[in-house]
């Protein structure tokens, strides 16, 4: 498993301008590159995007461990409906967040889709079935890429599929990507199973729940439970 280097970025090649969520494994930022022209840039940064901060200190016994398997699994993933990888290092240039562990992705404007399904449920309304489908198609199709490199998320979820927003889709939706790779398990490629009990209880799989073997069929039976 690759490691990650130490680079001043924060502050020098990039600016974080708001907060977007916090939570167990870190803050989540809102952030643009001081110049995306600049050719001593040490990552290729889009306008905006996210930069999701974890300080090290505050990791339990292993965490650190399944921070760079979530950071290897976004860097071999490459498809139009997974959330895109920018980069990942661990912060050395002084300050509040120095010493830790950063990993910035594309930023989607659109939300998630457990906010798009409670604006909808507030106007006491149905999601569009063209707009269902279509997101659908998409995520069934990112899960594929995922598993063709033996990769099972295992946490699929309404608040893990993320939201482009645009014209050309459905509903102001353009695209919808599966992101939040923080529980994603590689299976070598000569064993099918794995056994370890983890997930979203609503969503995980009967074999999840009953801690027995589990195949990447467990992110289809979660997505099937969330277009349900």
């Amino acid at each position: 498993m690759e490691r990650l280097r130490e680079r001043c970025i924060l502050g020098r090649e990039v600016v974080i301008s708001k907060l977007l969520g916090a939570g167990a494994n870190g803050r989540v930022y809102l952030a643009a590159p001081v110049s995306q022209s600049d050719e001593s840039n040490q990552f290729s940064y889009p306008p905006h995007f996210v930069v999701k901060v974890m300080q090290k200190d505050l990791f339990p016994a292993g965490h650190l461990e399944t921070i760079l398997k979530e950071i290897n699994a976004v860097r071999v993933l490459k498809h139009p409906f997974i959330v895109s990888y920018v980069g990942a290092w661990v912060e050395a240039g002084g300050g509040e967040h120095d010493g830790s562990v950063c990993l910035a992705m594309k930023y989607c404007d659109g939300g998630d889709l457990h906010d798009l399904i409670l604006e909808y449920k507030k106007r006491d309304e149905y999601v569009p079935n063209d707009l269902v489908m279509m997101v659908m198609l998409q995520i069934f199709s990112a899960l594929n890429h995922g598993h063709a490199h033996h990769i099972i998320h295992r946490d699929i979820k309404p608040a893990n599929l993320f939201l482009v927003r645009g014209e050309s889709g459905c509903g102001g939706v353009a695209r919808a990507l599966v992101g939040d790779y923080g529980l994603a398990r590689p299976v070598e490629r000569t064993v099918e199973l794995a056994k370890t009990r983890v997930g979203t209880p609503c969503y995980c799989s009967p074999e999840i729940v009953a801690g027995e073997a589990y195949t990447t069929k467990t992110d289809i039976f979660s997505a099937g439970v969330t277009f349900f």
